[in-house]
């Protein structure tokens, strides 16, 4: 799986951290905390790849439907006056669709949303 964070504004932010999960039914996939990115920069339009890997087994489950794949990601930011911004979202994947849709989300630094 690969998440793709963009910068869709016209300004680049700073101090750009990105926090992803996996949750396969309500259990995170990976050991210990959240995957931690230190994106920095986040320019207009560049793409900053992320990967994590799923277990075949278990992703094979996922795109049957026997098993429920949630990511949630957030990225905290700076704009160009030194204020920090925080966006938080969590999408679920629906075997039907072959797609992932919004099942949360927030603007708010510090708030859990999950």
């Amino acid at each position: 799986m690969t998440i793709d964070f963009r910068n869709f504004g016209q300004v680049s932010a700073t101090d750009g951290v990105a926090t992803i999960r996996l949750l396969v039914d309500g259990t995170p996939l990976e050991r210990g905390t959240a995957a931690t990115i230190n994106v920095g920069m986040v320019s207009p339009t560049v793409p900053h790849l992320y990967s994590s890997y799923v277990p075949a087994d278990i992703y094979r489950k996922i795109l049957d439907g026997k098993a429920r794949l949630v990511v949630q990601t957030s990225i905290t930011y700076r704009g160009p006056d030194g204020r920090q911004f925080c966006y938080h979202e969590s999408n679920t994947y629906d075997h039907r669709t072959n797609a992932f849709g919004p099942s949360g989300g927030s603007d708010k630094c510090g708030d859990a949303i999950y």
